[in-house]
């Protein structure tokens, strides 16, 4: 459920989007931009419109900003591979280094890299987030928690 907020309020809070919990001219219930009031879904459709009436131009556009921009081209990329590969979206797997704090969810030390996608082997669930010496400390282990047992009974004595 979309929390209903003006527009002036939404800018005020630093937000990108608001919703007015009207429907558009083009009757979406949809989010807006807080920097030109536009329905989200309005604007979408325009540019998937555009995309598709002159597709030579869009994909010379894209090419010329991947170019321009080679480290942004790259991220994206990789968080579109992984959020494809473990079944989420790139929103969710930024929400969930949000929600970590930009954190190792095992170790809480700071990512200073990309952050591992931990998951499931056996059923392919997504757990986390981790840095890659957790994700590897995991790996090593084969996730098997009384190995991981085994080690802290190890480490402890």
């Amino acid at each position: 459920m979309m929390m209903i907020i003006q527009r002036q309020d939404a800018r005020e809070q630093g937000l990108k989007r608001y919703c007015t919990g009207k429907v558009c001219r083009n009757g979406h219930y949809s989010e807006r931009l807080v920097c030109n009031g536009k329905c989200i879904a309005c604007d979408y459709d325009r540019k998937l419109a555009q995309r598709t009436k002159n597709p030579e131009a869009n994909r010379n556009r894209v090419k010329a900003w991947q170019k321009a921009n080679p480290e942004k081209h790259a991220a994206k990329t990789i968080a579109h591979f992984r959020a494809k590969k473990y079944g989420i979206t790139v929103t969710q797997l930024k929400l969930m280094e949000a929600m970590q704090m930009g954190r190792c969810k095992t170790c809480n030390s700071p990512f200073t890299k990309t952050p591992h996608v931990d998951h499931c082997h056996t059923t392919g669930k997504v757990r986390g987030l981790l840095c890659s010496q957790c994700n590897m400390a995991l790996g090593l282990i084969k996730d098997n928690p009384q190995t991981l047992q085994n080690m802290i009974h190890y480490l402890n004595s």
